[in-house]
């Protein structure tokens, strides 16, 4: 890899940019995963939401979906794709759509895709997405709900998918999953 990632040269860690190159460029942007890809990253994380019209976003917002934009508070899941190009964000960024991150990334990095919608279709179609982008073994799929993976297991059974996506459930409360976790024994 032509990276400078410190971290990325020991073979037994293995790196994950949050939001792309995390702080080092604007979160899910375009520029902050090209720059995971040239720093030699192993993966990254990319937040999703399904828009008005079924378009899978890739964008951070809050629990309930609003975001900031310059023309004002829109809901993630009440955008239509069609708009887009009319909706910047504060900071200048535009929302992008995770088949443009799937484009950039595919055989280059890792993307785990993170379900922040709480709409358990979204599931099937990034399944479809991936599935397009002949990009299966090189997706993750992860979220704070556990419902997501009986969705996910439910449309890659409908599809007769061979190859596996792998699911995480992320969980900021270990102590309810894991009980001992961190205690000693």
């Amino acid at each position: 890899k032509q990276g400078s990632c410190e971290y990325c040269r020991f073979p037994f860690v293995r790196t994950e940019g949050h939001g792309g190159a995390g702080v080092m460029a604007p979160e899910n942007s375009l520029e902050g995963f090209q720059l995971a890809i040239d720093i030699g990253l192993d993966s990254i994380e990319c937040d999703v939401w399904l828009s008005k019209d079924n378009v899978v976003l890739v964008h951070h917002a809050p629990p309930g979906g609003m975001v900031n934009f310059t023309t004002g508070k829109f809901n993630m899941t009440e955008i239509d794709s069609d708009d887009l190009e009319h909706l910047t964000l504060p900071n200048g960024d535009k929302i992008i759509t995770l088949e443009e991150l799937l484009d950039l990334t595919k055989d280059k990095i890792s993307v785990n895709i993170e379900i922040e919608d709480t709409r358990d279709k979204i599931v099937g179609y990034i399944v479809d997405l991936v599935i397009k982008k002949d990009m299966l073994g090189q997706v993750f799929i992860s979220s704070f709900y556990h419902y997501m993976r009986k969705t996910l297991t439910e449309e890659v059974a409908k599809r007769s998918i061979k190859t596996p996506i792998s699911f995480g459930f992320i969980t900021m409360l270990p102590d309810l999953v894991f009980p001992d976790y961190g205690r000693e024994t």
